[in-house]
C-alpha cells in the first residue's frame, strides 16, 4: 500500500474501479463536513498560459513560482524567465529545463508564446520527469492518465494547438522522432484532461499567479456540479492540493469535486461546453441530468408563445436533453408545445451578455456602472428567468462593486444589494451547499451588507437590532470556518482578520 493510500485510509476513503468510472474514490465510513480528505504535493507542474488577456498573455510566467513577470527578468544561467535568485534554485527549474536550456543555447522565446509557450514547457517537463530516473512515478502515476488522444485528432483546435506545441518542443529538443511526437500529444491530452489549474490575485492581471498541477490521487476524483467536497491548491513553491468535504457524506457515497468551481453559476449547457471542449467528456451528475437544475431554472428562456413566464416556474424553455448539447429546448407549461433550438436560445442570452460585458470594461464610475447594470438586469428579467446565469453574474458583478464601499452605500442602496445577494446566496444554497468558497464568499458580504445598513438606521427597534446581530453572526462564524480551513492565499488573510474583527476574536 502507497504513502497517500494509507493516508486515504486514515481519512475514511478508498479506492475502487469500474468499466464507467475507472479508479475512483468512495467513503469507507461516514465523513463529517470540512473533514480532510487528502493533501497531496503535484508530481509535476509549471506556469499556465493566460487566455484571459492576449495581450497580457505576451508577457512571461516566471518557471519558479508561476507568477507573471512584467519587468523582464530571466535566469542568469539559461536566459529564461525567472523571477529571481530563489526561483533559479528551485529544483522544477535548476534540475529540468534550465540545463538543457543553456547546454543547447535554446533562447527565449520559442516560436509560438502566447496560450501554448508554458504548456510547452510543462509538457518538456513531463518528458524529462520520464526520462531522469523517475519512470516508476512517470508509470504508476501520470503516464496511466486519460489523456483522450482519439477524440482530440477529430478536433481542429486541439490538433493546430498540439501542431504549436510539437514545433516548441522541437525547438527545444531538436527533431522529433515519431514514437516521441506519439508521446508529447499524449502529455498534452493528459494535461487537458488532468491538470488543476489554480490562481491567485485573479483581479490584478498585471500581477496574477497561474499554475497547472498534475497528482497522482487527485486525478482520481470523479466531477460533479453539485460536488461533495471542495479543493484549494497553495501557493508555491508548495502547490499541494487540499481537499475537504463541504457536506456530510455517507459510507459507500462517491467522494466527488467541480473541475471547475468557478462555473458554479453557469447554466448546464455552458459547463458541457467547457467540459467538452477542454476535458472532453460530458458530465452525467444529477445537476445535469435535470432540466431545472434542482428546481433553480438557472438556464431557463422566458416562453414568447404561452406568456406564462410571469406566472411562477411556468412558461419556460429548458433543453429536453440536458446531456446533448444540440437539445432542442421545450416549453414547460402543459398548454404550449413551443419548440427552439440550441442556436436561437444561445442568441437570445448573446446581448445580454455582451452588454454586460461592454459596461463591465467601460471604464465607468462605480455609481455610473451600477445605474446601467441595474437597466440590464431589468430588460434580462423580460427575456430570462430570474434566476438565470447571466442575471446571476450581474448580480454578482453588482455586489462585489458595492462592497468595498458598503460603509458609504445609502439605506436604499443597502437594500438593493442585500437583496442581490440573497438571490445569490439562495442559489449557492442549492447548488453549491455546505462549506463552499461561492456560499461561504456569500455569507460574508451579506453580514458586512447588514451591518451596514443597520448602522444606518438609529431608529431600529432593539428586538429587530437583537435579530440582525444574530443573524450576521451566524453568517459570518460559518463563513469563517471555510476561509480557516482554506486559507492558503493572502486574500483569505484579509477576509479572515474583517470576520474576526466583527465578532471580536482574536
Amino acid at each position: 500500500m502507497s504513502e497517500i493510500q494509507e493516508i486515504l485510509q486514515e481519512n475514511g476513503i478508498k479506492i475502487l474501479r469500474s468499466a464507467e468510472f475507472g479508479r475512483y474514490l468512495v467513503a469507507d465510513r461516514d465523513v463529517e463536513p470540512l473533514s480532510l480528505i487528502l493533501r497531496e504535493a503535484p508530481i509535476i507542474y509549471g506556469p499556465g498560459d493566460d487566455d484571459q488577456e492576449v495581450h497580457l498573455g505576451e508577457f512571461p510566467m516566471c518557471l519558479g513560482c508561476c507568477v507573471r513577470l512584467v519587468k523582464g527578468q530571466r535566469c542568469d544561467l539559461c536566459g529564461w524567465p525567472i523571477c529571481g535568485n530563489r526561483c533559479q534554485q528551485m529544483k522544477i527549474h535548476a534540475q529540468y529545463e534550465c540545463d538543457l536550456f543553456r547546454k543547447g543555447n535554446v533562447t527565449y522565446p520559442p516560436p509560438h508564446t502566447w496560450l501554448v509557450i508554458n504548456k510547452s514547457v510543462l509538457v518538456l517537463r513531463c518528458l524529462l520527469l520520464k526520462q531522469t530516473g523517475q519512470t516508476d512515478t512517470w508509470g504508476k502515476n501520470v503516464d496511466a492518465l486519460e489523456h483522450h488522444t482519439q477524440i482530440r485528432y477529430k478536433k481542429s483546435y486541439c490538433i493546430k494547438g498540439d501542431e504549436m506545441l510539437l514545433e516548441n518542443l522541437k525547438y527545444f529538443l531538436g527533431p522529433l522522432k515519431d514514437d516521441l511526437r506519439r508521446e508529447i500529444v499524449k502529455i498534452s491530452g493528459i494535461i487537458n484532461v488532468n491538470a488543476f489549474s489554480t490562481t491567485s490575485n485573479s483581479n490584478n492581471r498585471n500581477n496574477v499567479m497561474i499554475a497547472q498541477c498534475i497528482y497522482g490521487t487527485a486525478s482520481l476524483f470523479a466531477n460533479s456540479c453539485i460536488p461533495n467536497c471542495t479543493w484549494r491548491v497553495e501557493p508555491p513553491p508548495s502547490l499541494q492540493i487540499c481537499v475537504r468535504s463541504a457536506v456530510p457524506i455517507t459510507k459507500g457515497e462517491m467522494i466527488t469535486i467541480s473541475y471547475s468551481p468557478h462555473d458554479t453559476l453557469c447554466g448546464t449547457l455552458q459547463r458541457q461546453v467547457s467540459n467538452e471542449d477542454v476535458a472532453h467528456f460530458i458530465c452525467t451528475c444529477s445537476r445535469c441530468k435535470d432540466p431545472t437544475e434542482f428546481g433553480t431554472f438557472i438556464s431557463a428562456v422566458k416562453c414568447c408563445n404561452c406568456g406564462n413566464g410571469n406566472k411562477g416556474d411556468e412558461g419556460f424553455l429548458l433543453p429536453l436533453d440536458p446531456l446533448v448539447p444540440e437539445s432542442p429546448w421545450i416549453c414547460n407549461s402543459k398548454s404550449c408545445d413551443e419548440s427552439q433550438s440550441v442556436h436561437k436560445i444561445v442568441a437570445q442570452t448573446y446581448p445580454i451578455q455582451q452588454m454586460f460585458e461592454a459596461t463591465k470594461r467601460s471604464g465607468l464610475e462605480r455609481c455610473d456602472e451600477i445605474k446601467e447594470l441595474k437597466n440590464i438586469l431589468e430588460v434580462g428579467k423580460n427575456i430570462f428567468h430570474p434566476n438565470h446565469y447571466t442575471l446571476q453574474d450581474i448580480r454578482m458583478h453588482i455586489v462585489k462593486r458595492q462592497i468595498p464601499v458598503v460603509s458609504y452605500l445609502s439605506g436604499t442602496e443597502l437594500t438593493y444589494v442585500i437583496h442581490q445577494t440573497k438571490v445569490l446566496l439562495n442559489m449557492a444554497n442549492i447548488l453549491a451547499p455546505g462549506f463552499s468558497q461561492i456560499r461561504a464568499l456569500l455569507q460574508h458580504f451579506l453580514a458586512q451588507e447588514l451591518q451596514a445598513l443597520q448602522k444606518k438606521d438609529a431608529t431600529q427597534p432593539d428586538a429587530d437590532k437583537s435579530q440582525c446581530n444574530s443573524m450576521v453572526q451566524c453568517l459570518e462564524r460559518n463563513a469563517l470556518l471555510f476561509f480557516q480551513h482554506h486559507n492558503f492565499h493572502s486574500e483569505n488573510d484579509t477576509i479572515i482578520k474583517i470576520i474576526q474583527d466583527s465578532l471580536k476574536i482574536g
